[in-house]
């Protein structure tokens, strides 16, 4: 992408006399660079200035727009528009959030943008990325000041390749390059923290960008074997999120494109989990042949590794998968194996989940002792681990 460049000073450095914070040593060289690129435009630009900013990781865009109004304070006032939700008109949009929080200015001052990626999807029709090829003559007027937009390197791809009339009145692209550092931070917080299902839909929205955004610096960057063990299990994490919130197509591609990566490194183990997760998507869309043959794939990978646990996962869920299709005489021999195998490895939470079902095929077999004995037990289990 073009950048705007400056001059520098005699070392080749856009320091010179630009005022900057004392830089902390987890920021890159190459953004120090970049922040001090933004600085120098801010300071120089007069009246209506595009400017277009890069940045995939929510955590690091807050950072870096936190250390540039360092460097810029008390000499420009920075506004800030933090777009929640999707729009159709981002010129109205952020006009509408500025009036609504009185963001008034009568000196030299900077409008900064975030969220506008919510309403660029990765694949499909864009309304908001061509009303800005209809509009962009009403954002001078608007505006009458630097506007920097921050948006994920899809979306600015996007931006640019369908609003090329607004692309084209752009002074400067700024492109922030993934801190390591960081994303190994982000990674721990994301990939070790609860699952989902105890968030908030706010919480979870959080997740899904902090995900997405080291998707999106992984496909970027030259990867190894060990980066691409890290960008697996992180597609595999924002798919399981994806299930969560109904995108079914979203996280079938996202498995899929994991599975590859797993296939390529040779992780049978990845590979195994993956191929679970697919079945239960399968499953759940009702799709039953397909989710018995991707079961089956993962169930012969984990006794090939004697991974005992996920077998006795795998095997729960084709019983369950029996159980749907009416087949109790399958689905109870399933359970019981998979019974088997918790109780051999203590897993007593599994164990109560299996007795549970166990349960309720005996129930609809007309069998309420037996349901009723294998209910206590799964209870007797739950109560005793809280």
């Amino acid at each position: 992408m073009q950048k705007i460049m400056y001059s520098s000073d005699r070392n080749g450095s856009l320091a010179g006399d630009l005022k900057s914070p004392p830089w902390r040593a987890d920021i890159s060289a190459e953004n120090r660079e970049v922040l001090l690129q933004i600085s120098a435009f801010i300071r120089l630009a007069e009246g209506f200035r595009l400017g277009l900013v890069k940045c995939n990781q929510p955590v690091q865009r807050r950072q870096m727009a936190d250390l540039l109004k360092e460097m810029l304070v008390g000499e420009v006032q920075i506004q800030e528009v933090d777009l929640k939700e999707p729009v159709d008109d981002l010129r109205a949009a952020v006009g509408q959030l500025l009036t609504e929080g009185g963001q008034t200015s009568t000196g030299k001052r900077v409008l900064m943008v975030f969220g506008f990626e919510l309403s660029i999807p990765s694949e499909g029709s864009v309304p908001a990325l061509e009303g800005l090829n209809l509009s962009r003559d009403l954002f001078s007027c608007d505006f009458p000041f630097p506007f920097l937009l921050w948006l994920p390197d899809y979306a600015l791809t996007r931006l640019a390749r369908e609003a090329p009339d607004f692309w084209g009145w752009r002074s400067g692209v700024f492109e922030f390059v993934p801190d390591r550092m960081l994303m190994t931070t982000m990674e721990s917080a994301t990939i070790t923290e609860m699952y989902p299902e105890g968030l908030s839909l706010e919480k979870k929205k959080e997740r899904l960008a902090s995900l997405e955004g080291l998707v999106w610096d992984y496909s970027e960057m030259k990867r190894g074997e060990r980066e691409n063990r890290s960008y697996a299990a992180v597609l595999d994490r924002l798919a399981y999120l994806r299930f969560q919130l109904g995108d079914y197509p979203e996280s079938r591609r996202l498995y899929n494109e994991s599975l590859r990566i797993w296939q390529d490194l040779g992780e049978r183990s990845g590979e195994a989990r993956t191929l679970h997760a697919l079945g239960t998507l399968a499953q759940t869309s009702g799709d039953y042949p397909e989710a018995r043959r991707l079961y089956n794939e993962s169930l012969k990978i984990s006794q090939d590794l004697g991974e005992r646990s996920y077998e006795a996962g795998t095997l729960h869920n084709l019983g369950s998968l029996a159980e749907a299709s009416g087949d109790y005489p399958e689905a109870r021999r399933l359970y019981n194996e998979s019974l088997k195998i918790r109780q051999d490895l203590g897993e007593r939470s599994g164990e109560a989940r299996t007795l549970h079902n166990l349960g309720i095929l005996a129930q609809a077999s007309g069998d309420y002792p037996e349901a009723r004995r294998l209910y206590n037990e799964s209870l007797k289990i739950r109560q005793d681990l809280g």
